[in-house]
């Protein structure tokens, strides 16, 4: 388990959490990025498949480039 510094533990993060750095009027304030994780639904797909080549081809069909190939 990884441990929290000082300024992780001084404003409530935990280890998955995800922040924001918003450069404002001289100022950088950190922000909490609300919301799932757009990756998640992906987290342990890869180990499905055995050869690179599977991985590749489900890539291209998630990114639809079959379709703009000639």
């Amino acid at each position: 388990m990884k441990n929290l510094s000082s300024v992780e533990k001084c404003i409530a993060l935990t280890v998955e959490d995800c922040v924001k750095f918003v450069a404002k009027n001289g100022q950088t304030p950190i922000r909490p990025i609300s919301g799932t994780n757009p990756f998640e639904k992906y987290r342990g797909a890869l180990k499905r498949f055995r050869r690179r080549k599977e991985i590749n081809a489900w890539v291209g069909e998630m990114r639809d480039e079959e379709k703009h190939r000639t």
